[in-house]
């Protein structure tokens, strides 16, 4: 009687345990828009362009759409960033160049 009572719990221990193959991946976020935005900010108005980002990044809301700000300041190098409700990552950091040239402008919107 033991010897069955054993046997029959052992095969519903193995019976019960399953080995996921393959593991959940969650669904990449694609947003449903991009909203990009170009600050030339190489002038005396450079430091309204970085209260301007922190007020992006403050009222961002994440619901679907992506926030990319390329900046030019006079004291930084030109950056392309992405911008959440926690912060300003910067994803692309370029060269010296003139950002008002419409070459470079064109440029700099291919790789956003």
């Amino acid at each position: 009687m033991r010897k069955k009572i054993l046997i029959t719990i052992t095969v519903l221990l193995f019976a019960s345990c399953s080995r996921d193959e393959t593991p959940e991946t969650p669904e990449p976020v694609v947003a449903e828009r991009t909203l990009i935005v170009y600050m030339a900010a190489e002038n005396n108005l450079w430091t309204d362009a970085y209260d301007d980002i922190e007020e992006m990044r403050q009222g961002f809301s994440e619901t679907g759409v992506s926030l990319i700000v390329f900046l030019d300041t006079p004291y930084e190098s030109p950056c392309i960033l992405k911008i959440t409700s926690d912060s300003a990552e910067t994803v692309r950091t370029y060269g010296e160049f003139n950002s008002a040239n419409p070459e470079r402008m064109r440029s700099t919107l291919n790789d956003i």
